[in-house]
C-alpha cells in the first residue's frame, strides 16, 4: 500500500511516531515571504531536506541565507535563488561555509555587475554538477567578451558540471560553446535556448 502526502498528514495528527516519520520523508521546502517567521521551526522539524527553493522570496536574500547557514542542513544538495534579485554575496559565502554538499544551483535572471560574482559561485560550491545561469543580466557597460571571460573562468573552476543552463545568453556563439565543452569533461547537457548567435 502506498501512502500519499495527504494520508501521511492525517496519520501524523494522531501519532507522534507517524509525525516523526513524515518529518524524515520531506525532502524539499519552498520558502515564501509568509514562511519567513517559521523558518527556524521548519528547519528543526525537517532535518533531511535536500532541496531548498527560494525563488518566491522577496525579502533581502543575504539575511535569509545567513540565517539558513546556522542550521545543520548537511544533506542539502539543491538551491534555487529568486529571479532578478541582488546577488547575495555575503549570504552565499556564509551559506557555503556550513552547507558544503550543494551540487545543484539555479540562479537564472541573476544580475552580474562584475565577473567576480561568477567566480564566487565556483569558490562557494566546488562540487556543482548542475548549474542554471539562464537569462543572465550583465552590466551593459561591459563588453561581451568580458562577460564571456567571466563565464569561462567560472566553468574552469567547476570541472564536475554535467548539466549547464545558459538559455537567453544572447552574446554566446558557436566557438564559445566549443570552449565550454573543453572546460567541462563531464558535461552531459547544455541548454542554449534563445541564444541567437548559435548556429
Amino acid at each position: 500500500m502506498r501512502l500519499s502526502k495527504i494520508d501521511l498528514n492525517s496519520l501524523s495528527l494522531v501519532s507522534k511516531q507517524f509525525l516523526s516519520i513524515t518529518h524524515c520523508l520531506r525532502s524539499s521546502i519552498i520558502v515564501k515571504d509568509a514562511t519567513r517567521p517559521y523558518l527556524p521551526r521548519l528547519f528543526k522539524r525537517f532535518t533531511n531536506l535536500t532541496s531548498l527553493d527560494l525563488s518566491h522570496y522577496k525579502y533581502p536574500l543575504d539575511e535569509l541565507l545567513c540565517k539558513i547557514s546556522t542550521f545543520p542542513l548537511k544533506q542539502l544538495t539543491s538551491l534555487k535563488l529568486p529571479l532578478e534579485s541582488d546577488f547575495p554575496v555575503n549570504g552565499l559565502q556564509a551559506f557555503s561555509q556550513t552547507i558544503t554538499s550543494l551540487t545543484s544551483l539555479t540562479c537564472s535572471h541573476a544580475y552580474f555587475d562584475n565577473n567576480h560574482l561568477l567566480l564566487l559561485i565556483a569558490d562557494c560550491f566546488p562540487l556543482l554538477k548542475q548549474l542554471n545561469l539562464s537569462h543572465p543580466l550583465f552590466d551593459p557597460t561591459y563588453l561581451d567578451n568580458i562577460h564571456i571571460n567571466g563565464i569561462q573562468s567560472l566553468l574552469s573552476h567547476s570541472p564536475y558540471i554535467q548539466h549547464l543552463g545558459l538559455s537567453y545568453t544572447c552574446f554566446l556563439n558557436d566557438q564559445h560553446v566549443a570552449d565550454f565543452f573543453l572546460l567541462l569533461p563531464h558535461l552531459v547537457s547544455i541548454n542554449l535556448t534563445r541564444c541567437w548567435k548559435i548556429t
